[in-house]
């Protein structure tokens, strides 16, 4: 017995540890994906989770250490200490078993983000992953007995808590850094190095399975019969891997739609998720820096937003060599996933990516357009 609950809470401690590296790697992706849920919350229920928006990312920082905190703590610890692990560690997976099921049943939320971008999970597989967990706390929770205070020889409850410090002290130190930075490693579509004019396209002719209905008897075909005595029940796509991986990119300026052109040539696209973080001088004057010294270098400097002009020009008025860039919109959900980052620049050849940078590396940036990128 003892062996299988260790088996069990080794299994329960790794899939929070993944999931906690993983949403280290990203956080601002998992803050974006707790504004989609409340964002749900709020359309279904009235209430305010908008409010929560403004603190999302530390909300995000703090799952993540909570996560990789219980995955250390199942395993460090000995006494009483463990039992209160299982306590949270269950009343966790009931929220989040509440909260995938929600999704799922009714359609809400297509990824949990469990996982990040890293593994993407359907809905009703992270329902069913969340109800495993929850079943394996319960069975623990019930039968792990943990070291009581009468058994001899007990660590000290310091000695016992201070393994906890260094999953916190891990998240405060990754999080500071990607949050400054970029994602180490970039598990969406819009990653260095992806084609995004292929991207656009299905990577194999799509084929569909007809189902088709005779005599009562259900058939299914790759091409849709020719006999008239089979009559149509459904159809379904063959090979939805070959589907585009990018389906979402586009530009615009005023009514003329900029997708292709911002596909064409060499172009350095300075990304402004919204205008409201270029009120702070600093950001401006590191992008001003940037801009005059990428123009040596890049032809095309563009701005894409999701804010207005009128907001992008009165944020930048102090500033004549970013008010004189070309102005593009861009979906907000889009730029959020071309670049985690509010402010930063994506450098493209003919459409395909050849760097991205936080606003604070703009130096990096420089130094890679000098070498030659």
């Amino acid at each position: 017995m003892k062996v299988f609950l260790w088996i069990v809470r080794s299994a329960v401690a790794g899939v929070l540890a993944l999931s906690g590296i993983v949403k280290l790697n990203d956080p601002l992706g998992t803050a974006y994906k707790l504004e989609e849920y409340w964002a749900v919350f709020e359309a279904d229920t009235g209430w305010a989770f908008g409010v929560l928006v403004p603190i999302a990312v530390p909300i995000a920082v703090v799952l993540i250490a909570l996560e990789l905190t219980l995955a250390v703590g199942l395993i460090t610890t000995r006494t009483q200490v463990r039992k209160w692990m299982y306590y949270s560690l269950l009343a966790l997976m009931v929220f989040f078993t509440w909260l995938t099921f929600y999704s799922a049943f009714f359609d809400k939320v297509t990824d949990c983000g469990c996982f990040g971008d890293a593994i993407p999970l359907t809905p009703w597989t992270s329902f069913v992953k969340d109800v495993v967990l929850l079943v394996a706390v319960l069975v623990l929770l019930r039968f792990d007995r943990p070291l009581g205070t009468r058994v001899q020889p007990t660590p000290s409850l310091w000695k016992e808590l201070s393994p906890l410090l260094v999953p916190v002290l891990v998240t405060a130190i990754g999080a500071s850094y990607v949050l400054a930075h970029l994602p180490w490693k970039d598990f969406l579509p819009y990653r260095v190095g992806a084609d995004i004019p292929r991207l656009m396209q299905p990577s194999a002719p799509i084929q569909y399975i007809y189902v088709m209905e005779k005599a009562g008897i259900q058939h299914q075909f790759s091409q849709y019969p020719n006999d008239t005595s089979f009559h149509f029940v459904g159809m379904h796509m063959a090979n939805p891997e070959a589907m585009p991986k990018i389906t979402d990119y586009r530009l615009w300026r005023a009514d003329e739609d900029q997708t292709f052109a911002s596909l064409e040539g060499r172009k350095l696209m300075l990304v402004i998720e919204k205008a409201k973080p270029l009120d702070r001088v600093r950001v401006r004057t590191r992008l001003t820096q940037g801009v005059l010294g990428a123009a040596d270098y890049v032809g095309d400097i563009w701005v894409i937003s999701s804010g207005t002009e009128t907001q992008y020009q009165g944020a930048v008025n102090d500033s004549p060599a970013l008010r004189a860039l070309p102005f593009y919109l861009a979906d907000a959900t889009l730029l959020k996933t071309m670049l985690r980052s509010p402010t930063g620049w994506i450098l493209m050849q003919d459409g395909v990516i050849k760097g991205k940078w936080n606003s604070r590396d703009t130096n990096l940036m420089m130094e890679a357009l000098r070498a030659g990128l």
